[in-house]
């Protein structure tokens, strides 16, 4: 009801309802607002696509290259010290790609002539590893517990002149291989001369 001095009450039916595009009314009808549900449908909507984006963002960037979502026949990239070793997945036909994952697992047990990788202390996954080279490759051998890597050819340097993916047998080796490498786990074979 209204009189000459009152304000209309909700209950009034001279009150009119609020209209999309009117500003909110303010003292003490402001606690009758209505939320817009369309408006908060919207809001909520463009919450979900900002976080759907964050997960995709993180699957494409942090886990195509996390080394301990690799699999088995992935390449790895290693870097650091035996102490802070760095590892990520690199395709194997990346110049750095010197590893391929030969066995994954948080108990897996490598061969002793493997690279072993373990993941972070959230992560305990642990990576076998073992060169994955072609005939011509040089590799640098690392220094100070440091990881070998792949280098242009030069005195001193270990050239790759045998590759076996089927068998460790080192009587396979060339006369001018001086160093091998086996797998006897994986069955597999690496023959290097050392360039004078």
């Amino acid at each position: 009801m209204t009189g000459p001095h009152l304000q209309p009450t909700p209950s009034d039916p001279e009150t009119e309802p609020l209209h999309q595009g009117e500003p909110a009314p303010t003292g003490p009808d402001a606690a009758t607002t209505v939320v817009n549900p369309r408006r908060l449908l919207f809001r909520l909507a463009a919450v979900v696509v900002v976080v759907v984006v964050a997960v995709l963002g993180y699957v494409v960037v942090f886990a195509r290259s996390d080394a301990t979502a690799a699999k088995v026949g992935d390449c790895v990239s290693v870097t650091g010290s035996a102490s802070d070793a760095r590892a990520r997945r690199v395709a194997c036909s990346d110049s750095s790609a010197l590893y391929v994952v030969t066995a994954t697992g948080r108990k897996v047990n490598c061969d002793p002539s493997e690279v072993t990788y373990t993941g972070g202390a959230r992560d305990r996954t642990r990576l076998c590893l073992f060169y994955n080279v072609r005939v011509g490759d040089c590799l640098a051998v690392g220094q100070g517990g440091g990881p070998d890597t792949k280098q242009p050819c030069a005195p001193g340097r270990l050239k790759v002149v045998y590759v076996d993916t089927s068998s460790a047998d080192e009587t396979k080796c060339p006369p001018e291989a001086d160093v091998a490498r086996t797998d006897d786990t994986n069955a597999r074979l690496v023959c290097f001369a050392t360039l004078s």
